[in-house]
C-alpha cells in the first residue's frame, strides 16, 4: 500500500476534484501520484473510514473525509471509536 496515493486521494476527494464514490476504474488512478492497488481503492469505494484511519491515512484527512461523504460528528466518532489508544508516560518536565 502506497500511502502517498491513499492520501492524496482522500485529500482530491475532500477538494471536490475526484468523485466520492471513486468512479474511476480500479488500478488507473494517475491523478493520485500513480494507480491505486485494488485494496487501496476498496478502501475508497466503501467509504471505509476505519480502514483509511488504520491504514496511516492522517487523522485530519480522515475528518475532512467523513464530513465531505456525509457523516457526522458523532457516526465519525462511533465508527472510529477503540482506534486510538493513549498511553500516559513520563516527560521530562513532569517531576
Amino acid at each position: 500500500m502506497n500511502l502517498y496515493r491513499v492520501q492524496r486521494a482522500v485529500f482530491d476527494t475532500v477538494r471536490g476534484t475526484r468523485p466520492a464514490a471513486c468512479a474511476c476504474p480500479r488500478g488507473t488512478d494517475e491523478a493520485a501520484g500513480g494507480r491505486l492497488t485494488e485494496s487501496e481503492a476498496a478502501l475508497l469505494e466503501r467509504q471505509d473510514l476505519r480502514g483509511l484511519f488504520t491504514a496511516g491515512v492522517h487523522p485530519v484527512l480522515v475528518n475532512a473525509y467523513a464530513r465531505s461523504i456525509g457523516k457526522a460528528r458523532d457516526e465519525y466518532r462511533e465508527i472510529l471509536a477503540g482506534t486510538l489508544t493513549t498511553s500516559e508516560r513520563e516527560v521530562r518536565w513532569r517531576p
